[in-house]
């Protein structure tokens, strides 16, 4: 349900759409370490992160949106007057 809500605030909202789009990417990879954290054998988590590609492609995603944020945000800057009286 977030997911379509993040696409349509890209077009419509462009840096909610940027925000919403991090967030969900950031939750839902806190969340899958989260739990790969807690049912991995003891002393296995980074075996299981890694050896897990739905984790490993989630991790990929988040650090894709994280790069282009800055170049994903738009300024919405006031039209300069203009000089003729």
């Amino acid at each position: 349900m977030l997911d379509p809500l993040a696409a349509i605030l890209l077009i419509a909202r462009p840096n909610s759409g940027v925000l919403a789009t991090a967030a969900i990417i950031l939750s839902d990879v806190v969340h899958n370490l989260w739990m790969t954290a807690r049912y991995a054998e003891p002393h296995q988590f980074l075996v299981a992160a890694t050896s897990d590609l739905f984790v490993a492609s989630q991790i990929v995603f988040l650090l894709f949106v994280a790069a282009t944020v800055p170049i994903a945000w738009t300024r919405h800057e006031r039209p300069v007057a203009s000089a003729r009286g």
